[in-house]
């Protein structure tokens, strides 16, 4: 029931006339019932209303990933334990975001990023260099950008390595195992 319904239901209400004496000499409103009507009718609108609701959420939710967040994830940190660590680098923080093929689609990935730390001083020429000589072999470049950030693929993963915040002895790699089969890439 929609709100004009709703509120050409109310006035009618209203707009009822009384009804004579009952029995006992008491006054009995033909509101009264009318009000009785109008709340039943308004709680099952309300109760199917909610079940729709709750329909609509529990299909939304089961239809809202294509991926198992939990065992994608752990394939991408699986991936990560695999590369090359520069020397005396160290994880400070992980976060894994979803992605979806369109905007309102469901998850169809994600991608981990790990936001490393690098010993005092480190030059980003020898990070660089270092990534560079040490992926060659089963990582192909796909383009080097400038920040430095250096984007690889093998088989169906990605990775990036994001050196523009090595003035702050940081840099991020980021990895999805699947990135190239899961979103259609």
């Amino acid at each position: 029931m929609n709100a004009l319904a709703l509120l050409l239901r109310v006035r009618a209400y209203s707009d009822l006339p009384r009804r004579g004496t009952a029995a006992k000499g008491k006054q009995v409103p033909a509101r009264r019932e009318a009000r009785v009507a109008l709340f039943t009718s308004v709680w099952r609108t309300v109760c199917l209303t909610a079940s729709v609701v709750v329909a609509l959420m529990t299909i939304g939710i089961a239809g809202c990933s294509r991926v198992d967040r939990e065992s994608y994830v752990r394939e991408n940190e699986r991936l990560f334990r695999q590369l090359p660590l520069y020397p005396g680098a160290k994880v400070v923080n992980e976060t894994s975001t979803p992605y979806r093929e369109e905007e309102s689609g469901p998850v169809v990935g994600y991608g981990t990023r790990f936001d490393m730390t690098l010993p005092a001083g480190t030059s980003v020429a020898s990070v660089s260099s270092f990534y560079r000589r040490r992926l060659r072999a089963r990582w192909r470049l796909l383009e080097a950008l400038d920040g430095p950030v250096f984007n690889y693929r093998r088989d169906r993963a990605t990775l990036s390595v994001n050196l523009e915040n090595h003035r702050i002895d940081a840099f991020e790699v980021a990895v999805d195992h699947a990135f190239f089969e899961e979103s259609g890439h």
